[in-house]
């Protein structure tokens, strides 16, 4: 009788160490979530502010126009300055290549030049 009376307080106690095991979980998973929450609101009070800062889509894309257009403005400032003052654009290649080809068939270039 003895050891029938020590078994059900032994199941009695392993039930209520059960019970406070899940009641611990449940605690931790809401202390969990709240923590998440409270985080989440942060974070979300933050991007509204950077967001109130940089303002509408309007003022964005404004923006990124005037980028744009700052852009193009240094690539065609680029373009002229990296162009040689004074030499002729107008040369036409043919006329050049021509030319080139007939300097290295002339005698003074022999099949020793670097160029060949």
């Amino acid at each position: 009788k003895r050891k029938k009376r020590f078994e059900e307080q032994l199941n009695k106690i392993d039930g209520t160490l059960c019970t406070i095991e899940f009641q611990r979980e449940a605690l931790e998973n809401a202390s969990t979530n709240t923590e998440v929450l409270k985080n989440m609101g942060y974070a979300a009070k933050a991007l509204a502010g950077a967001h109130k800062e940089i303002g509408d889509i309007d003022q964005v894309q404004d923006l990124m126009d005037d980028i744009q257009e700052q852009q193009e403005l240094a690539n065609e400032i680029s373009d002229a300055i990296s162009n040689p003052i004074g030499f002729q654009q107008d040369i036409d290649e043919d006329d050049l290549l021509a030319e080139l080809e007939g300097m290295f068939l002339s005698p003074k270039y022999s099949s020793t030049s670097p160029f060949f």
